[in-house]
C-alpha cells in the first residue's frame, strides 16, 4: 500500500493541476453586439480575441431567446451557438474555424472544427452583425493577444 501512496498523491495533484488550468482557460468576457432582433442575442468574448498576422480570431455567441430551430440529428432545440470566427480585417472577409451547438439545458449537442486551409472566406456585408463584430475585433485597441497566447 505504501508504494501506491506517492503514485496516488501524484495523480491527485495532476488532476487538481488540470482542473486549475481549465478554470483559467474558461475565463470569458462577453460583450453584446447589436443584432436588431428580438429573438437573437449576439456577443463577442473579448478575452478570446487573437491576432495572427492579418487574421483575427475570436469567439462569438448567439443565444436564441425563444429557440425554434431543432438539431437535425438529436431533435433537440438549439438554444445557443458558439463559433470560433476568423476575420481578415483589411480584406473585410470572414470565415468559421469551429462551432458548437447547445440545448436549452446548456448541454453540448454537436461540435465541429475545420483545418485553417478549409475555411471558406466570405465578404462581410455592410450593416450586419458581422460588420459590427469586425469593428470591435479589428480595432487596434481591442483586447487582443498574439495567436500563440492561451485564452
Amino acid at each position: 500500500m505504501k508504494t501506491f501512496t506517492p503514485v496516488l498523491r501524484a495523480l491527485v495533484l495532476l488532476i487538481f493541476a488540470i482542473l486549475g488550468i481549465s478554470k483559467v482557460m474558461a475565463a470569458e468576457q462577453w460583450v453584446p453586439v447589436e443584432a436588431h432582433s428580438t429573438n437573437r442575442v449576439f456577443a463577442v468574448d473579448t478575452l478570446s480575441i487573437r491576432r495572427d498576422g492579418a487574421i483575427v480570431t475570436f469567439r462569438e455567441r448567439l443565444v436564441f431567446t425563444k429557440p425554434e430551430q431543432r438539431d437535425a440529428v438529436s431533435g433537440k432545440l438549439i438554444k445557443e451557438k458558439q463559433v470560433l470566427r476568423a476575420m481578415r480585417c483589411s480584406e473585410k472577409t470572414q470565415g468559421v474555424k469551429a462551432g458548437s451547438l447547445f440545448d436549452e439545458s446548456g448541454r453540448l449537442i454537436e461540435s465541429v472544427s475545420l483545418d485553417d486551409k478549409l475555411i471558406a472566406w466570405a465578404p462581410i456585408p455592410q450593416g450586419t452583425v458581422a460588420e459590427r463584430e469586425m469593428d470591435l475585433v479589428c480595432n487596434p485597441t481591442a483586447a487582443a493577444k498574439p495567436a500563440d497566447t492561451p485564452p
